[in-house]
C-alpha cells in the first residue's frame, strides 16, 4: 500500500512514505491509516488520477491536503525542432552559484512543497537548492542550459532522461526579465538538445496552478498526457 522514502525521511527529519494505491475507497483508506501510523509515518504522499473518485471531505478530516494537480506534458521530436538561440548555452560551472540557486527557488513557486503550509519555507528552499546543485553535478540531470547576456544568468532549464525519453526538470526565468521570450527560448533549446541527443520524445511535469508554464509548454508543441491529484497526508 505504501513505500517508505529514505531520502525524504532523512531530509525532513521524520518518516515519509509514498502511498502506492491508485484508487480511493473507504475500505483501503481505513486499512491504510493504521498501517502508516504503526510504521511511524508522519507524512505520506498520495497521487491519484484526476478522474478518480476521491472523498475530499473524508481525506481532509483525516489530515490530508490537496497540494497539487500535477500535469504531465509530452511531445514528439524531430531533428529540426527549433532555431538556434545564441544566448542559450550549457552552464559551465562545476557548482551552482547564487544566481542558479535563486532561479531554482523561483522554479518551485507552485510546487507542493511550497504550497503545503506545514512544510517550512526553509525546507522548501533547501530542497530546490539541492535539486539545482545535483543537476549541475549531473547526478540527476544531463545538462543545465542557461540564458546569459551581459554576464548575467536570466533563466535556466535542466534537461535529463526519464523512461528513455528526454525530460525537462527545473525551468525558471528571473522575474526582472519576464516578457522577453526567455522561457520560450529555453524550452525550445531544450527540445533541440533532446533531438541532438537522439531522443524522439520529450516530457515535462508542472502544476495546474502554474498557468503561465502550462501556456508555455502548449505553445512549444506539448500535449497533456495525464493529470493527477496530489495529496499530502499528515499523521
Amino acid at each position: 500500500m505504501y513505500q517508505i522514502l529514505p531520502w525524504d525521511s532523512d531530509f525532513f527529519g521524520f518518516r515519509v512514505a509514498r502511498i502506492t494505491l491508485r484508487e480511493f475507497s473507504d475500505e483501503n483508506a481505513e486499512t491504510l491509516l493504521p498501517a502508516l501510523r504503526k510504521d511511524g509515518v508522519r507524512l505520506a504522499y498520495w497521487a491519484l488520477p484526476s478522474e478518480a473518485f476521491v472523498d475530499l471531505q473524508w481525506l481532509e478530516a483525516k489530515g490530508a491536503k490537496l497540494v497539487d494537480e500535477k500535469i504531465t506534458f509530452g511531445r514528439t521530436l524531430d531533428l529540426a525542432v527549433v532555431k538556434t538561440y545564441p544566448d542559450i548555452q550549457a552552464y559551465e560551472g562545476e557548482e551552482a552559484g547564487p544566481e542558479l540557486e535563486a532561479l531554482a527557488i523561483i522554479s518551485g513557486t507552485y510546487s507542493r512543497f511550497k504550497v503545503d503550509p506545514l512544510i517550512p519555507r526553509e525546507k522548501f528552499e533547501t530542497l530546490f537548492k539541492i535539486w539545482i546543485r545535483n543537476s549541475v553535478r549531473k547526478s540527476i540531470a544531463k545538462e543545465v542550459l542557461v540564458a546569459v547576456s551581459d554576464q548575467k544568468i536570466k533563466g535556466m532549464i535542466s534537461v535529463g532522461e526519464k523512461s528513455g525519453q528526454g525530460n525537462i526538470g527545473l525551468v525558471s526565468v528571473n522575474p526582472e526579465f519576464h516578457g522577453q521570450g526567455i522561457g520560450t527560448a529555453l524550452v525550445r533549446s531544450a527540445l533541440q538538445w533532446f533531438a541532438d541527443q537522439g531522443y524522439t520524445r520529450a516530457t515535462v511535469v508542472t502544476q495546474a496552478g502554474n498557468e503561465g508554464g502550462c501556456r508555455l509548454y502548449t505553445s512549444c508543441g506539448f500535449k497533456i498526457l495525464k493529470k493527477e491529484k496530489f495529496f499530502h497526508l499528515w499523521l
